[in-house]
């Protein structure tokens, strides 16, 4: 959490190293990536780990008319979100009780996780929970190759992690030139 709000502190909030992404193109790519699961260009969604909202205005950019909500840990970025009338609180994801059709976690293990020496069994806590929590499907991302000391996963740990899972449907794609996997757990 500490990475975060050193992020917030150090950035303009119009930058998406505000909230620990590399760059725009990176953040878009993750937004695209991941859109890709919508049925239609009205969702109902939960962004967790919203941070500032970029997802909510990229969606908007592209034309979508989400029925949105967000939640995030730092009451920074909560408070940020609110000034502009987003639907945002401060909550952990595993105080989700509402249901939406897609929940979304963009980035949100990537820089939360890495305080715990192997936090493969908190991931597949939080994953469970919000994919029961969803409707239609759950979407995260992974860091697959990193050159930051985080935590990062092969194909055979993140098939540990997903063992188990209620999913119909499981994908798993690689982007960020294979830096990251995003994983769509969907129930259809």
């Amino acid at each position: 959490m500490a990475l975060y709000y050193k992020c917030y502190r150090v950035y303009n909030l119009d930058d998406p190293r505000a909230v620990c992404w590399t760059t725009k193109e990176a953040q878009n790519e993750n937004f695209k990536e991941a859109a890709k699961i919508f049925e239609d260009k009205k969702p109902s969604l939960l962004d967790v780990g919203c941070g500032l909202g970029a997802f909510y205005d990229w969606l908007i950019a592209n034309n979508y008319k989400p029925n949105y909500h967000g939640i995030d840990l730092l009451a920074n970025f909560v408070e940020e979100c609110k000034k502009r009338n987003l639907n945002v609180e401060a909550k952990t994801a595993l105080k989700v009780e509402k249901e939406y059709d897609y929940i979304l976690a963009l980035g949100t293990f990537h820089y939360t996780t890495y305080e715990f020496e192997d936090p493969t069994d908190q991931i597949t806590k939080i994953y469970k929970h919000l994919f029961s929590k969803a409707r239609k499907a759950f979407v995260f991302t992974l860091l697959h190759k990193n050159k930051e000391s985080l935590h990062t996963y092969t194909r055979e740990q993140l098939d540990l992690i997903l063992q188990g899972t209620d999913a119909e449907n499981v994908e798993v794609n690689k982007i960020q030139g294979g830096d990251q996997f995003i994983i769509y757990l969907s129930k259809e």
